[in-house]
């Protein structure tokens, strides 16, 4: 019988891939081995090679995946057909003709208007696994079935003889529903889903949880599922922003037809809290507190009996708390909340700027008889906008009233509009206003002398410092760690309920911080007519009686400490940022108040004695310190075939060890 192959004329036709959601992807890529060695042997080969395979669409490289066709699964071809009659034309009982494989092809109806391209899908499903050749259609027009065959259409260089596609086992298919657990007041709500989109507000240092419900929607059960997360930030980044449990998706596998398995994401508003804009120029550290601070080496220890700070009523021209009023380093730096997109992966989360975080879910799941091979993928847009919370300007070390402990003190900024409630110590809460700053003590433990170091050797010598980029050393970044393990502030808006928490990781110190974070090498005992001194004791005496001070010092490093001078000096400090060394004529000593030790064996004391008359009453206070003229090193640092480089100067004092708090003595009359 006659074909009408021309009636209506096909000037396109081609194979479609499956819609993203359904389409086949491999799991893992064979990566060729070996070196491709050319050879004139394979012309022949390849030539008809090229020929066997001429239309065929297999799948060749993991590229391609997007032409295989699935078992089972509605599979479509696009083809474009124009009329030529000059009336409209019905074509009815539209399929696909086919070889190979079982392919149950979908009749389809179409009316054709006159000379006008119109473009038609025709639909079919793959009933078993292995090749399928589509060699063209068959219409039903003006009375007339046509078979239409690609080898025997009128303009035959358009179209291959076949198109061949590959067809693989069947896959699961599913449906996913995300909800996140909105923050706070539900009436202020931060959660907005729109499609297979979902737009999250977190604030620097809240914490939400981000459900997706996966239901299996196909007779073929899901045995391998994968998560994974593409976002424009860093990778150390994203995994602090995102944190779910493989263990637990992997426990409810396999998914049964019709089943749902939940998956419980994690999402955290990481954020660097330490405002670190003012680095650069001379100052080495930039966000400490004035030197005004004892925390300077050179300057004694002042008793640090202070009061919580109370709220400031302007960050950029007071700060009311219970230490001493201070005139600091530079003004506040922070800025009003606003947002910035970055163009580049996002590594840093600076505290006083949003950032918009777009971050795709690529949910990838596989089942059935080509499961090893073959998987599909699922995507989830996030955009989660962080916005600003706190942030921590200044900071400084102090003695506290025990020698085992210290106070970090903190400039804390409120970047919200709102009333902020903060719990800088347990039990310990404070309020700041909207955009305004307060200084807050921080009672901690200081770091143990031998406490364990997590880094690496080769890490710890070549790290640098997160606000100089200079070199450090381990003792510095040991200190940091125990002071970001031990500090943690929590904040809530009282009017919106939300809370959240901020760091001080990153946070820098400088030598004499140091001396104060760290437990001293040197054990102290001091003992005022030969009876030992505890902390905070409060002494009295009477003008003219003669007092004896004892001092002993222990060496609890593991080697000896060489040119060692023990010094004992006597002042008054009238509270007000001023201390007073020249007291000849208040004082008389018997005894050297200085004295020089050639060597201190490891886990060996050393003890001085002097005697003390006070000719005048009043409030004094002894700085006892012991200095070193010999390099302090790190254990970590000393390698034993290394040569030491650093050769101090004669008298050059290179470290400080003082007993804090100083020793405080009221004489009366």
């Amino acid at each position: 019988p006659a074909n009408l192959t021309h009636v209506p004329h096909c000037s396109w036709l081609s194979p479609r891939p499956l819609p993203p959601a359904r389409t086949p992807h491999l799991i893992k890529c064979k990566a060729q081995s070996g070196p491709f060695i050319f050879t004139p042997i394979h012309f022949g080969s390849l030539e008809r090679k090229a020929k066997k395979d001429e239309g065929k669409m297999g799948l060749q490289f993991c590229s391609l995946a997007e032409y295989l066709w699935v078992e089972d699964d509605i599979c479509e071809v696009q083809m474009k057909l124009t009329n030529p009659l000059p009336f409209e034309l019905k074509v009815s009982n539209m399929r696909l003709l086919t070889s190979g494989i079982v392919f149950e092809s979908i009749p389809d109806t179409i009316i054709l208007a006159p000379d006008s391209p119109t473009t038609v899908n025709l639909h079919g499903t793959p009933k078993e696994v292995g090749e399928l050749q589509i060699l063209g259609y068959s219409t039903h027009t003006l009375g007339v079935k046509s078979n239409c065959r690609l080898k025997n259409m009128p303009t035959p260089h358009k179209f291959p003889a076949s198109y061949t596609l590959e067809v693989i086992p069947s896959l699961p298919t599913i449906t996913i529903e995300t909800t996140v657990a909105p923050s706070g007041n539900s009436s202020l709500p931060s959660i907005e889903n729109v499609g297979s989109t979902t737009n999250i507000s977190l604030h620097n240092g809240e914490s939400t949880e981000c459900t997706m419900r996966i239901t299996n929607t196909s007779a073929v059960p899901i045995e391998y599922l994968d998560l994974a997360i593409q976002s424009n930030m860093d990778n150390n980044l994203q995994s602090k922003v995102f944190q779910w449990s493989n263990d637990d998706i992997q426990s409810q596998l396999p998914i049964q037809p019709n089943d749902t398995a939940t998956i419980i994401m994690k999402l955290y508003g990481e954020a660097d809290f330490l405002d670190l804009g003012g680095v650069g120029g001379d100052n080495l550290f930039p966000n400490s507190l004035t030197s005004n601070y004892p925390s300077r080496v050179g300057s004694p220890v002042p008793n640090a009996q202070t009061s919580l700070p109370t709220q400031s009523s302007n960050p950029h021209t007071s700060l009311s708390s219970g230490f001493p009023n201070r005139n600091l380093s530079g003004s506040f730096r922070s800025t009003n909340s606003h947002t910035t997109n970055w163009s580049a992966p996002i590594s840093v989360m600076p505290p006083s700027r949003g950032r918009q975080v777009e971050a795709q879910i690529i949910i990838r799941y596989s089942g059935g008889a080509g499961k090893d091979l073959h998987c599909r993928q699922s995507t989830l847009q996030i955009n989660l906008e962080l916005l600003p919370s706190v942030s921590i300007t200044h900071w400084d070390v102090l003695p506290a009233e025990i020698p085992s402990q210290l106070y970090l003190v903190l400039d804390v900024t409120n970047l919200t509009t709102e009333e902020m409630e903060l719990e800088y110590a347990s039990g310990k809460h404070i309020l700041i206003e909207g955009k305004e700053s307060c200084r807050v003590p921080v009672p901690l433990e200081r770091c143990p002398f031998n406490a364990p170091q997590r880094l690496k050797p080769d890490d710890a010598l070549e790290s640098r410092s997160t606000s100089t980029g200079t070199s450090t050393n381990s003792l510095e970044l040991m200190c940091s760690e125990h002071i970001t393990n031990n500090v943690d502030l929590k904040w809530n808006l009282l009017h919106s309920d939300i809370s959240g928490r901020a760091s001080v990781k990153g946070i820098t110190l400088s030598q004499a911080m140091m001396d104060i974070v760290r437990m001293s090498p040197l054990n102290w005992e001091v003992s005022v007519n030969n009876q030992c001194i505890k902390p905070q004791e409060e002494l009295s005496c009477t003008a003219g009686e003669w007092i004896s001070l004892g001092v002993a010092v222990s060496n609890h490093l593991t080697r000896p400490l060489h040119k060692l001078c023990l010094s004992v000096q006597f002042y008054q400090d009238y509270n007000n940022g001023i201390m007073s060394y020249k007291l000849e004529n208040r004082i008389a000593t018997a005894g050297n108040n200085k004295v020089v030790l050639s060597a201190l064996p490891e886990s060996a004391k050393a003890y001085h004695e002097c005697t003390v008359v006070f000719l005048t009453p009043g409030e004094y206070k002894i700085d006892i310190q012991c200095s070193t003229t010999e390099p302090i090193l790190e254990d970590i640092t000393i390698r034993d075939d290394t040569p030491s480089i650093i050769q101090p100067c004669t008298s050059e004092v290179s470290h400080i060890w003082r007993f804090i708090p100083p020793v405080a003595i009221s004489v009366s009359d």
